[in-house]
């Protein structure tokens, strides 16, 4: 089933997704009521919102027959399980102590805001030269073509380093951010919003919450400012891709896109599709685009990505894009197995669980905060495609090693010497 039939029955039947969709979003909401306490958590908007959207879609479609028992108990069943996993071992926000920050780390952090956006720019220009600016292309994917998907990853990692350190050195020093500081931070809004990548102001707010938001719930005043920020960035970037200024075909757009969050179900799961794609090994999957990547193996032989492959099937065009294959759908196909699909994604939950609760029990904003802050927030990539995720956080780490040990690594000039930064 394509987006556009998908579209057409949800809206035939607008009433009950509608009431279902509110129905799931509530018990979603109840279920973390002790750990997430505001909207600005990423557990909200990667697992309540987005998920209860997918719960949604796959229980509309078993509503109407148009996927089987085994693929509705098999989700509902391995959806649980990401949830316990998540519930099990998550623990609600504590309140970060007042510190007195080490001029030495404040210096750093300085130093790393400079440079994480000197990276950024640059990486980004030379993208926007070869390939063009990703948001104004066919496909956001073109824009990594012809070997610049290092570049690309290099300015994603450098922008997420600059976040952090912009707002954990504003929080440490209870001071503004210089003007310098603060015009840098515009650039990154600007140079997210040309990559293309409509969730890019997510890791922004998420940071935010880690650092400043999370000591009481949020507002409502607040929660209005967000939630309209959102929607007229949202707004924006359809309006750039569409060509268009017409609230009439941007806001039917927007609500496409959202009943699109759970794209791969109806693609997967309606007339069987996903047993028309090609088998492939399971280590095979999850490993083969890291090893290409690495060159340990050639791109030529590397993992298929079942979106584009999906695409094909469902929508007759061998285009580069298709639905994210989100945890679930992609165990079940690599497995054939609903009993391991249901473990491995209870592990997935477990994974988010374990860092969201590491995170919160960090005493104070330092380069650990940092670290656990930048994979944590990269954990939520396993719901949305586990091949993909293990492939971008070992070379996103990869990455966010070589730039931290320039910013972070000490060099003692004498014994007994206070440390001072190389770069400094």
């Amino acid at each position: 089933m394509t987006t556009l039939e998908f579209s057409l029955l949800a809206l035939q039947h607008m009433e009950v997704y509608l009431v279902l969709w509110l129905a799931l979003f509530v018990l979603y909401r109840l279920l973390f009521w002790k750990i997430v306490k505001s909207i600005l958590d990423p557990i909200y908007f990667a697992v309540i919102f987005t998920n209860s959207i997918c719960t949604a879609n796959v229980l509309f479609l078993a509503i109407y027959n148009e996927i089987k028992l085994y693929y509705t108990l098999t989700y509902l069943f391995s959806e649980a399980a990401l949830l316990l996993g998540i519930l099990i071992f998550a623990r609600p926000q504590q309140v970060l102590p007042p510190q007195i920050p080490s001029p030495d780390f404040v210096r750093r952090l300085k130093f790393g805001i400079l440079f994480t956006m000197a990276i950024a720019i640059s990486a980004n220009m030379m993208i926007y030269i070869n390939n063009g600016i990703p948001l104004l292309l066919d496909s956001r994917n073109d824009a990594s073509a012809g070997g610049f998907g290092a570049l690309l990853r290099l300015s994603q990692v450098a922008t997420a380093l600059f976040v952090l350190f912009y707002y954990i050195k504003k929080k440490i020093t209870g001071a503004p951010n210089s003007k310098k500081e603060r015009f840098l931070f515009l650039i990154s809004i600007i140079l997210g919003a040309l990559s293309g990548y409509k969730a890019f102001f997510l890791f922004y707010i998420s940071v935010y919450f880690f650092t400043n938001g999370y000591t009481l719930p949020m507002s409502l005043k607040k929660k209005i400012f967000f939630a309209t920020g959102a929607l007229i960035v949202m707004l924006f970037m359809f309006s750039v891709v569409l060509e268009t200024t017409e609230i009439g075909l941007l806001v039917p757009a927007l609500l496409t896109r959202l009943l699109a969050s759970g794209d791969v179900y109806y693609m997967a799961f309606v007339k069987d599709t996903i047993d028309m794609l090609p088998p492939q090994g399971f280590f095979y999957q999850l490993f083969g685009s890291l090893l290409a990547s690495f060159r340990v193996v050639s791109w030529d032989v590397a993992p298929l990505n079942y979106g584009y492959a999906i695409n094909e099937v469902v929508n007759k065009n061998d285009l580069l894009f298709g639905p994210t294959f989100r945890y679930n759908v992609l165990w079940l196909l690599l497995t054939k197995s609903p009993i391991l699909t249901v473990m491995l994604s209870f592990v997935v939950g477990a994974i988010i669980g374990l860092l969201n609760r590491a995170l919160y029990r960090s005493k104070k904003l330092g380069l650990s905060f940092i670290i656990i802050a930048f994979f944590y927030f990269k954990s939520f990539l396993f719901i949305l495609g586990p091949d993909h995720a293990i492939n971008d956080i070992v070379l996103s780490a990869t990455l966010f090693i070589i730039i931290g040990a320039i910013v972070f690594l000490p060099v003692y000039r004498k014994r007994n010497v206070p440390v001072v930064s190389a770069v400094l």
